[in-house]
């Protein structure tokens, strides 16, 4: 299991682009799943130790933002819990999938305390921009293009 986290300033630089811009706003801006992770963190009431973990080949290669809040054992809990809701539908009130093609592509939001309520805007543009990724990851450029 592989945990990558987004490189520092990546998500301010998204911040900064849409100083004084409403939510909806930031998340046209955004060009990252890392991105919408910090619009949705800043945009909701989540307490301070919430984070978003994704990844286009889940449970491997997960990434998560806000950087390292995560260790291990807190990405094993949320593989398991993926697993289970796909099977039952039920989740840990701490623990929301935003985003589940129900094969690789997931992005869950993890709240100590609990998670909010969901911001329509953010899961689809979480799931545009996953989507996104995934088909880069398929079909790299090649060098020179």
């Amino acid at each position: 299991m592989t945990i990558a986290t987004v490189q520092p300033g990546v998500a301010d630089a998204a911040a900064s682009r849409a100083t004084g811009a409403d939510t909806s706003t930031r998340l046209l801006a955004a060009g990252t799943v890392g991105e919408v992770a910090e619009v949705l963190l800043h945009a909701s009431p989540a307490d301070a130790g919430a984070c978003v973990l994704w990844s286009t080949h889940w449970p491997r290669d997960i990434t998560s933002h806000p950087a390292a809040l995560h260790d291990a054992a807190a990405v094993l809990e949320e593989t398991r819990a993926v697993s289970h809701a796909r099977a039952d539908g039920n989740l840990p009130p701490h623990l929301r999938i935003l985003h589940d093609d129900g094969d690789q592509m997931v992005v869950v939001w993890h709240c100590p305390s609990g998670c909010p309520e969901l911001l329509v805007p953010v899961v689809k543009r979480l799931g545009e921009l996953l989507t996104v990724q995934r088909i880069h990851e398929q079909h790299p450029r090649t060098a020179g293009e």
